[in-house]
Order: structure tokens, then sequence, then C-alpha cells
């Protein structure tokens, strides 16, 4: 995909996940699988999810999306080859879907800690796109924080 979108001239510069071991996934922060950074000043947060999580781990997935979305001004692309995923994901960072924030109890079980919806600021900085859907135009397609 990035290669792809280099070629078009769009991403002029990236970052995997692996170049900066230093942004470790911190507690409840994200952190993507690549970094676009394109011609027009954009940065775009990349994730390609081809197994599914489910329950605590898809939640913890967004929630982590949102702590980081504000370091990308572009925010987050999620490219899946599954239309299940594809229709889950989706539907979980749109306007208006449940979150839940999970804790430990004392026997070591996880249980929901609380219920928030997802904001429509967010929601409009993430696109779930398949994998054979990645034409020119997903740059383009982002929307700016300006």
């Amino acid at each position: 995909l990035t290669i792809e979108h280099m070629k078009f001239g769009l991403v002029e510069k990236f970052f995997t996940e692996r170049m900066y071991p230093e942004l470790a996934d911190k507690a409840g922060v994200k952190r993507p699988d690549v970094v676009w950074h394109c011609r027009d000043g954009q940065v775009i947060a990349v994730e390609v999810e081809l197994t599914s999580k489910w329950g605590r781990q898809l939640d913890e997935f967004v929630l982590r999306m949102h702590q980081s979305i504000h370091k990308y001004s572009a925010g987050y692309v999620v490219f899946t080859d599954s239309p299940a995923i594809h229709k889950r994901y989706a539907s979980a960072m749109a306007e208006g879907a449940p979150v839940s924030s999970w804790i430990k109890d004392e026997r070591g079980y996880w249980r929901i800690a609380g219920v928030q919806e997802i904001e429509a600021a967010f929601a409009c900085r993430v696109q779930v796109r398949f994998i054979d859907d990645h034409g020119k135009d997903v740059v383009k397609k982002m929307p700016r924080n300006e």
C-alpha cells in the first residue's frame, strides 16, 4: 500500500512502527503500523487489519486510536481485505457507536468499567477501506485538520 501511494506521488515519506521502537504502545496510546507523510503536508496513520478483533480487543483498539489521533493531521486509515472486518470496524468507529473501557477485577477477570459514544470529531477522521480499494484517491479523501 505504501509503495503504491508513493508511486502515485501522494506519499513522500513513511515510517513503520519498527522504525520508532521508543514509541511502543504505551498505556492507552496506539502506535500505527505505518505513518504516511504526504506531499501536501498531511500526516496519516495507517493500520492494516487482516485478522479480526472482537469485544475488549476491538474496544481497546478504537480507544487507543482515539487517544493518539491528534498526532496525525489527517487521522487514520484502516485497511482490511475482509468484508466482515470492514463492516464491523466501520460500525465500531461510526459516530454514536458505543465503545467500552475495560478493567480487571479483583479476581483478574476483565469487566466493563464504562461505556462512551464515538464522537463526530473522531468518526470523521477515520476511514475503514478495503485493501483492493487502494486507488490514489485515499490521501485526497482524508479530511483536513486545519
